[in-house]
Parts: structure tokens; sequence; C-alpha cells
């Protein structure tokens, strides 16, 4: 009895002590009064959050993600449509907001990196998705305003 309590108390020791350390090649910390970062180097990526100057992933070592939920555009009364979806060279971009204004859309790889951008899309036109590897991309679309934002998954064939 004594013998497994005492690897029972072991096991216990081992999970807590070592439960929340990161085993990595490399990484670093740095910050000021108002900004802690702190980074690894061979995470496991579980969000990637971007825009069109920046990119943050986010490893299992973060400790605090907060989630906020959005808004869905349907009720909104804004409807975006993204077509024909495969695609192998045009994608059609149909835009519905009641307004008229400028849009920024954005083409990114699965590693995350922007293969396309434009900033003053009008809003209902093509994109040329000939010089495109065949694969899977994200189009992200964002008005001027910044107030939302929509994503597709697109395949090019």
């Amino acid at each position: 009895m004594k013998k497994l309590l005492l690897n029972l108390y072991l096991l216990l020791l081992v999970t807590f002590t070592f439960g929340q350390q990161i085993m990595s090649s490399a990484g670093g910390s740095g910050g000021n009064a108002e900004v802690n970062i702190n980074w690894t180097l061979g995470e496991t990526a579980i969000q990637t959050f971007s825009n069109p100057t920046n990119l943050l992933t986010q490893g299992f070592h973060q400790t605090r993600l907060i989630v906020t939920a959005i808004g869905d555009l349907n009720l909104q009364n804004i409807h975006v449509s993204a077509y024909p979806n495969p695609a192998t060279a045009l994608l059609n971009i149909k835009i519905e907001t009641g307004k008229s204004c400028l849009y920024t859309y954005t083409i990114e790889n699965l590693a995350g990196k922007c293969v396309a951008l434009n900033n003053s899309f009008a809003g209902n036109g093509t994109i040329n998705l000939e010089n495109f590897a065949p694969g899977v991309y994200i189009l992200n679309i964002i008005p001027d305003d910044k107030s939302w934002v929509k994503t597709f998954k697109i395949v090019k064939q």
C-alpha cells in the first residue's frame, strides 16, 4: 500500500511539475510596459490572424486566447459571394451592401503567405487566378471602414 501511494505521489508530482513547460529548439521573450511577447520555434500552430500588413500565428504555448463572436453578415444585409469554386482561371466576386465603397482583398496560401493583394477593389468583378498553382487558398474581403471581413476557402484547379 505504501508503495502504491508513493508511486501515485511521484506521478502527480511529475505531472504538475512538468505540465506547463514548452519543449522547443529556440525561443525568447521581450516587452515593455504595455506589451509582453513570448515566442518559440517548432510549435504547432492553432490559430492565425492576418491583415494585409501583419501576420500573427498562435501556438499551444499561448495561455490566454479570447475569441469574440462576430455578427453574421446576412443579418447586416451584406451578401458576398465568390464563384465558381473550384475555379480554373477567373473567380467572380459579387458584393451587395446597399452602399458604394472600395474593398481590399487578400489571397493567402495555406502557409499564411499573401500571394495577392488589391487595396482598391470596386466590389463586383473578377480575380485572375491563371498564374496560381493548383491548390487551396484563403480569400479575405474587407471594406474600407473595416467593419467586417468575409473569408472564403478557394480551390484553384
